[in-house]
């Protein structure tokens, strides 16, 4: 068993993880739709509905995005949504309860695309394609809930490095969602968006030095207050980043030496206009590299991504329980997770599987630990 340390009080604690054995569901991409769609390289997970993304699924390299329903015997496909004019139709997905937000290239709308979809009980109707400011030619990262939508965009140099990067901003304005919005801090973050959540009417975004909170007041989005880093300069604050109600975590790579590195993640707690540094909530010790590069919460419940061990740490961020482990087992997993989800009572985690051939674009596969969470959203399944 790997040790965690949690410092919930003043008083460190030592837990040590319960490895936990649950039913593994695989859910898989459906037939028929090309031999290398990327399935799973975006996916996200509301309640008791979960879309996945295959950016280069069907033979046109269109792409597509799948919905599944949880209900009491598992995950099962609902319906596929296949773009109109766009390419890598999937390329980031966001869900909500109502609404349903795909960005994808497109080949008669000048670079990105945002298509709105909104929920109908199992159907999604097409309701509006979100214009895009002219810098938005890359979007990187794209977060949403029932009130607003923020996406990161990046900017390159001649060299193809990341010259800068801005986060804009959307607004359900009761009919229609309002146009783009440019979200400014008082502060040079050159970066800012490296890592986002959202949570209702509040969002977090990263800069690896610095997180800064927002909030819609009258329809635009506000600048509330910003958390800066209390880790040594060479380390990276915000790698990712989970919000639920009242709780905020935050991962971060913490860069020793040039012998290794430290990951951790922190717990906040608070409200945008002032945060409560709770302390370590994860400490990766001898986990090896890239832990907390993908975290989420849902309630009291944090789960955290351990990619080289192929596992999904949950901890009550309550301090009810300790931490609990479960691992991704199936020889074709690559291990080059993108991401974890919480919804339904289960823990998912989106991973690649070796391709057959020397494509890199190989298929994936979602994992889900199904009946771990008695307290994420288990009432309703049909």
């Amino acid at each position: 068993m790997k040790r965690l340390v949690a410092l919930l009080s003043p008083v460190a604690i030592l837990f040590f993880s319960i490895a936990s054995s649950f039913a593994q569901q695989q859910i898989a991409p459906t037939v028929g739709v090309g031999e290398y769609p990327e399935f799973g390289s975006s996916f996200g997970v509301s309640r008791d509905i979960m879309v996945v993304g295959a950016p280069t699924g069907r033979d046109d390299f269109a792409g597509y995005v799948s919905l599944f329903q949880r209900k009491l015997d598992g995950w099962g496909f609902v319906s596929r949504i296949d773009p109109v004019d766009t390419r890598q139709f999937g390329n980031l997905v966001a869900i909500s309860r109502r609404w349903l937000i795909v960005a994808s290239w497109s080949s008669n709308v000048p670079y990105n695309a945002l298509d709105v979809f909104e929920r109908d009980d199992l159907t999604w109707r097409f309701v509006q394609r979100l214009g895009l400011p002219v810098s938005a030619r890359n979007i990187n990262a794209l977060v949403a809930s029932d009130v607003g939508i923020a996406i990161q965009t990046l900017d390159f140099d001649p060299e193809g490095g990341v010259a800068a990067s801005h986060v804009f901003g959307y607004v359900f304005g009761g009919s229609v969602w309002g146009g783009a919005q440019e979200l400014l801090v008082p502060f040079p973050f050159p970066r800012l968006g490296y890592a986002m959540a959202m949570d209702g009417d509040r969002l977090v975004a990263s800069d690896m030095s610095a997180v800064s909170s927002f909030v819609v007041i009258q329809g635009q989005w506000v600048h509330a207050s910003t958390i800066f880093s209390p880790l040594p300069a060479s380390s990276k604050f915000g790698t990712a980043l989970a919000l639920c109600g009242r709780h905020l975590a935050v991962s971060s790579t913490n860069y020793q030496d040039q012998s290794g590195m430290s990951d951790q993640v922190q717990l906040f707690s608070g409200t945008p206009l002032q945060w409560r540094n709770d302390g370590v909530a994860f400490y990766s010790g001898d986990f090896g590299r890239r832990f907390g590069r993908s975290i989420i919460c849902d309630g009291d419940n944090l789960a955290v991504l351990s990619e080289v061990q192929h596992k999904v740490f949950l901890l009550s961020m309550d301090g009810s329980s300790g931490p609990q482990s479960f691992e991704v087992v199936d020889e074709e997993s690559q291990g080059a997770f993108n991401g974890v989800a919480l919804g339904g009572g289960d823990i998912l985690v989106a991973d690649s599987r070796r391709p057959p051939t020397h494509f890199s674009n190989s298929t994936g596969m979602v994992y889900s630990f199904n009946g771990v969470i008695d307290g994420i959203h288990k009432d309703g399944f049909e």
